[in-house]
């Protein structure tokens, strides 16, 4: 009788410690899956501001198609072109980029559901 009573009382805690665990293994894909929604959300505001910039660059004539164009020069450039470009960043507006990601981080109001 000892024996199932010790029986019983460790597959208890067993399963009490299965439990524990499946519950921390949930809350860990639940943080991964809240992860990736916030790197998808910051890629996007980044891209936003990507096309807004080159929006200004371009003036009328921009065009995704251009902005992509100009994304696959910089991936198949020399390092000595990389180079060249970036030394140059100084002359693309730094400020507005400044004032742009500043509307980005402050959150817009949400509108009220009725």
């Amino acid at each position: 009788m000892k024996k199932n009573i010790k029986f019983s009382i460790l597959s208890h805690h067993k399963k009490k410690e299965e439990i524990r665990l499946m519950d921390k293994l949930t809350r860990f894909n639940d943080r991964i899956e809240k992860l990736k929604k916030e790197k998808l959300k910051f890629q996007t505001q980044q891209a936003v501001l990507f096309r807004r910039e080159a929006e200004k660059l371009f003036d009328d004539s921009f065009s995704p198609e251009i902005a992509l164009a100009v994304l696959s020069d910089w991936r198949t450039a020399t390092d000595a072109k990389k180079k060249e470009w970036a030394a140059k960043t100084h002359l693309f507006r730094p400020a507005s980029l400044q004032h742009i990601r500043k509307k980005i981080e402050t959150p817009a109001p949400e509108p009220d559901e009725k």
